[in-house]
């Protein structure tokens, strides 16, 4: 089945926010002791200073390649942005397995769980039709309803896994942050494509 204009349009907005802003949950108090001294810490530096949305450590645990905007060019400075993805990355969690060494570079499988930005989408329209007469909500009334849809757990999971790769700079590693990574982050294929593609 087909997804309507509207359904389409929020489903690529949340890929998209999705992409570079894992929850920037600027709550939790994560200490980032700063250079990685193995790919399993680079993994986890990087995944705690997205969601501290924490510019200053994103260069730390990650090197950019091929990228068309850079990594800490897409963090949100808007606290309503922030509210939403908190609440979206809820279900967020990774696994990594154990790295593959070849001097300066480092292989391993990652598995990425978090919320179907389709499911999100298709219960956002079902709730906009029902609570606001198909008018979509503004200011804070928009991030409530989002708020209400993760929060409620109804919504599906998708999981994705794919390679990542590992460079050591200088002494340190860091995750190669490219746009099979960025895909992988979202939720693979399936938070990241719409119906038609």
């Amino acid at each position: 089945m087909k997804m309507n204009k509207l359904a389409k349009i929020i489903m690529v907005l949340m890929a998209a926010l999705m992409i570079f802003a894992v929850s920037c949950d600027t709550e939790e108090d994560v200490v980032l002791d700063g250079l990685a001294d193995t790919p399993e810490e680079a993994m986890l530096g990087f995944i705690e200073a997205f969601k501290m949305c924490d510019s200053q450590n994103l260069p730390v645990y990650s090197i950019e390649r091929d990228l068309v905007e850079g990594l800490v060019d897409t963090i949100p400075e808007d606290e309503d942005y922030r509210r939403m993805l908190r609440a979206q990355f809820a279900a967020f969690s990774y696994e990594m397995s154990d790295p593959v060494i070849d001097g300066d570079i480092a292989t391993a499988t990652l598995t990425i769980t978090t919320w179907s930005i389709k499911a999100a989408a298709h219960e956002y329209i079902t709730r906009v039709q029902a609570q606001y007469n198909g008018v979509q909500p503004k200011g804070e009334e928009y991030v409530k309803l989002w708020e209400s849809i993760y929060a409620d757990g109804q919504i599906d999971t998708v999981t994705a896994t794919d390679e990542v790769k590992f460079e050591k700079v200088d002494g340190a590693w860091k995750v190669i942050v490219d746009i099979d990574f960025s895909r992988l982050i979202s939720g693979g294929d399936e938070n990241t494509t719409t119906d038609e593609e």
